[in-house]
């Protein structure tokens, strides 16, 4: 899933229902809202305005999907798999250096 920004994440996060969200699931978490396309963007604030229900649907599902991809465990862990590569690959680079410097000798 790939966000495009911490003001999507914090809608979701506090179950807003969203109107634009290039990953979001048309009419599970939001509605898909084409960009510089103001006369759609009105008519869907209208919509959700008409419809609490549906706009409190969508929210909960969006807070589901922030808690189940973007929460902290899931952070901590990607974070662990990060810095594992960086060591492995500096450790890597060590091996090959040492290798390189004892064939010359």
């Amino acid at each position: 899933m790939k966000f495009r920004g911490a003001a999507i994440l914090e809608c979701l996060a506090m179950g807003r229902r969203l109107f634009y969200l290039p990953d979001l699931v048309e009419g599970e978490n939001g509605r898909y809202v084409p960009t510089l396309n103001p006369s759609t963007l009105s008519a869907e604030i209208r919509q959700s305005l008409s419809r609490p229900e549906e706009a409190v649907r969508m929210g909960a599902n969006g807070r589901k999907l922030v808690e189940r991809q973007m929460n902290l465990e899931l952070y901590v862990q990607r974070l662990v798999d990060f810095l594992g590569e960086v060591i492995n690959c500096e450790e890597g680079r060590r091996a090959h250096a040492a290798t390189t410097r004892c064939s010359k000798l």
